[in-house]
């Protein structure tokens, strides 16, 4: 239990690490937002993450606990949009497609981005890791 709560530790600093925020115009300001106090700005928090999703039979440790982690410490950081690594396997990318839903997300779909060829039960041969996620439909 002690390292599952390291692991989501270091997980939860690193999702801090990897959040960032972009703002327009790019003018410099005072106030250190990248926005000129007398202009309205718009943001876009944008979040990468790689999430080790190789199947557990071939050396990802503690798979089912991270990943049943995962919607919820995404769902903290609050992101516009998300960009996922290694997302190899259908179920998971269900589970967490069908949990970042409930909250407003939608993600590419699970053979979007793969060859014919892809499995994602067994082996992520042939399948695409990468995910994109966002609160608007356009973005996935």
């Amino acid at each position: 239990m002690a390292l599952v709560l390291a692991l989501l530790l270091t997980f939860g600093v690193l999702l801090g690490s990897a959040a960032s925020q972009i703002k327009s115009p790019s003018k410099a300001s005072p106030d250190r937002t990248g926005c000129p106090s007398d202009a309205a700005c718009a943001s876009l928090k944008l979040l990468t993450l790689n999430v080790w999703g190789l199947p557990e039979a071939m050396g990802s440790r503690l798979k089912a606990e991270r990943m049943e982690a995962l919607a919820g410490a995404l769902l903290k950081m609050a992101p516009d949009v998300i960009l996922l690594e290694e997302l190899w396997m259908e179920a998971d990318h269900v589970a967490l497609s069908q949990a970042l839903r409930k909250e407003g997300y939608v993600m590419t779909e699970f053979r979007q981005l793969a060859l014919k060829e892809c499995d994602g039960v067994v082996t992520p041969i042939f399948c695409s890791g990468g995910r994109w996620v966002g609160t608007e439909p356009r973005v996935a």
